[in-house]
């Protein structure tokens, strides 16, 4: 096994830009405060109300990196799902509220797709994106933390509704599984896998407003777009270390 103990550093989020006017594109900047170089993630929205292409997203993500294939090698795509007690403070209170946010990562291509304004009907168009990059395990290896109980939550929320219940992942891994024999003891947490294989010490503000205070019916706050995009880049990263 490859992966290394390292001494810890902080991410700094660095940069939070949209494109343009655009509330679906961003571009977001971190550091960690040890690293020469800082990452810039290429970060898409999706939303019920301003229903961008996920075709045209998923396509370029296909010409960007699955030339892989040719070599016989799969792309890793991290997969995980939140709901906003995680920033409210009270989360106790407000862990069995329904999933209302779905993160996927590529390389550098994130995409962050707002399930909550999807709970009476999903888009046939969303459908159809999950089904063609669900489906597609020749090309993608599908990685995440509980990837099976946050699938069976999906359907416990959304499948009445014609949602997400025929949403599945072929062979899924959990990175848990895979870390938990580095932690040595300690409570093997997700920023324990943070702290010991990449060398991160991840930290996320204590709160943070969900939805944008402006345009709450429009958007994710910036700051949660910001680190949920981060937090998926790096458990993509965290499941590719640990498969070196």
């Amino acid at each position: 096994m490859a992966a290394k103990k390292k001494s810890a550093s902080k991410i700094l989020m660095t940069a939070m830009q949209r494109d343009g006017f655009s509330s679906t594109d961003y571009a977001v900047k971190f550091q960690s405060s040890r690293a020469d170089k800082a990452v810039l993630l290429d970060v898409k929205v999706w939303r019920l109300s301003n229903q961008s292409d996920l075709k045209e997203w998923l396509g370029e993500v296909r010409r960007v990196y699955c030339k892989n294939k040719k070599n016989g090698k799969r792309m890793v795509v991290a997969v995980s799902a939140k709901n906003g007690h995680q920033y409210s403070g009270n989360g106790d209170a407000r862990k069995d509220m329904p999933l209302s946010m779905l993160q996927i990562c590529i390389g550098r291509h994130c995409l962050i797709i707002d399930i909550d304004s999807a709970a009476i009907t999903v888009p046939a168009s969303l459908k159809a994106f999950f089904r063609d990059l669900f489906s597609d395990h020749h090309s993608f290896r599908f990685v995440g933390i509980g990837v099976e109980p946050m699938m069976a939550k999906l359907s416990r929320d959304y499948g009445r509704n014609g949602g997400y219940k025929d949403l599945l992942l072929v062979e899924p891994i959990d990175v848990m599984d895979m870390g938990r024999p580095y932690c040595e003891g300690f409570d093997c947490s997700l920023k324990t896998l943070f702290r010991i294989i990449l060398g991160i010490d991840y930290v996320q503000p204590n709160s943070m407003m969900w939805l944008d205070e402006d345009e709450p019916f429009q958007r994710f706050s910036d700051d949660v777009v910001g680190w949920s995009a981060t937090e998926i880049y790096l458990i993509a990263q965290l499941s590719l270390t640990l498969m070196i």
